[in-house]
């Protein structure tokens, strides 16, 4: 499935044509009055394209690896999310684990991202993280919200500091939107049995 598909050369080489299509794209896009109504019309194209293309999670972390564009991290991030929210069911225990982490070490060790892209990758991982909760009640996200309270209070490095205080925000407000919720695979009834779990409990441990 689209977690696991290797990136093979032709289709890095592949990539590497979406990922300059992208960024001329989104160049247009974002300076629409210095371009012709066609030249708009097709870069519209080459994103609507790209939002249908059957990507893998490695083959997306390969663009957000080697493109510092806006709006083509952006899109990025929406495709990887969309691939997590309806895979997720059929990925083992340790693929969660992995690419939760793979997401915090990105936003982490990537300095210069936009704010809007910290964001949306910290709103996947709170997705994920609500995902576990309701298969183990809460084991999982115990242990996390304590090791994000330890490198709040005692990491020396300000920008740990700041990602841990934005990824326990993005935890509180997947927890407690029940309807705005970007996980649309999951019923009405599964956001609001998650978040009375998680106000019954995990809530306390944050403010403690």
């Amino acid at each position: 499935h689209r977690v696991h598909k290797k990136t093979s050369g032709k289709l890095v080489m592949d990539i590497e044509r979406t990922i300059h299509e992208m960024e001329q794209a989104a160049q247009i896009l974002l300076n629409p009055y210095n371009a012709n109504r066609d030249y708009i019309k097709m870069s519209e194209n080459v994103f609507i394209s790209f939002s249908k293309a059957q990507l893998s999670i490695p083959q997306c972390f390969h663009i957000l690896e080697n493109t510092r564009v806006e709006l083509v991290l952006f899109e990025t991030v929406k495709m990887i999310k969309n691939i997590i929210i309806y895979e997720w069911r059929g990925l083992s225990d340790e693929d969660k684990l992995l690419m939760r982490q793979k997401f915090l070490d990105y936003v982490l060790n990537n300095h210069n991202l936009p704010p809007s892209v910290i964001e949306r990758v910290l709103q996947i991982v709170a997705i994920m993280v609500k995902r576990k909760f309701l298969e183990d009640s809460g084991e999982e996200l115990k242990g996390l919200l304590e090791t994000i309270k330890s490198m709040i209070f005692n990491s020396q490095d300000n920008r740990v500091q700041t990602m841990s205080c934005a990824f326990i925000i993005s935890i509180l407000q997947e927890f407690t939107n029940t309807v705005k919720s970007e996980d649309v695979v999951l019923s009405f009834e599964e956001h609001f049995h998650a978040k009375k779990m998680f106000e019954v409990r995990e809530l306390l441990l944050i403010f403690q």
